[in-house]
């Protein structure tokens, strides 16, 4: 890939990763209850029901997870794809040359991609949480109570698991299984979409 086309993949990405991270903090808040009325909650709703409430009507939610979220993530992951098949064209980022990538090529991509931004969102607000932990700070920004109520569906099940020891053990066990999911499952399903993309010989 020349120059350009890095330039043209960075703009890009950055434009469909807020996106789709401001899709991601919706799905999460509804998964673990956050506070409505807090006021990031409060942006990230307004922001994002525009698009969502439509298609409340045809696509139910599923318990705590609001599937029109989760179609809308998707759908944003792959036309993230398909822009890049437009405009850079080649090999991108994990590799995958989307080129000659179909339809299926790209929607594994685009799982696999939602996958990764979910381990890299929930890798930092686990590493904030930590250091929120520690200095206990004075500033009651309402960033920081929503830290805690995002990164708790993933250190409650450890938390059951784990014996009383009197040190919080949690959040090393969630980090190996972020780690674990990125070997395990993000991985093979990017180069599962790598070698669908690869061109018939």
């Amino acid at each position: 890939m020349n120059y350009l086309g890095n330039a043209g993949q960075l703009l890009i990405d950055t434009v469909f990763g807020l996106a789709m991270l401001t899709v991601l903090l919706r799905i999460l808040m509804q998964g673990a209850r956050a506070d409505f009325y807090n006021p990031i909650c409060q942006f990230i709703h307004r922001l994002t029901q525009p698009v969502i409430a439509p298609l409340r009507r045809f696509v139910p939610p599923l318990g705590r997870i609001d599937s029109a979220a989760v179609l809308v993530l998707l759908a944003l992951s792959w036309l993230r794809y398909l822009v890049l098949k437009a405009t850079v064209g080649g090999t991108v980022m994990p590799f995958i040359n989307i080129g000659s990538a179909g339809p299926m090529a790209l929607l594994v991509a685009a799982i696999a991609h939602i996958l990764a931004l979910l381990a890299m969102l929930w890798f930092w607000l686990l590493l904030i949480s930590i250091v929120l932990s520690w200095i206990q700070p004075a500033n009651r920004s309402p960033a920081i109570p929503l830290v805690f109520q995002l990164t708790e569906p993933l250190l409650a099940p450890f938390r059951r698991l784990l014996p009383q020891m009197g040190l919080d053990l949690s959040p090393l066990f969630a980090f190996i299984g972020i780690q674990l999911a990125r070997l395990l499952l993000i991985q093979p399903l990017y180069d599962l979409a790598a070698r669908m993309a690869m061109p018939m010989a």
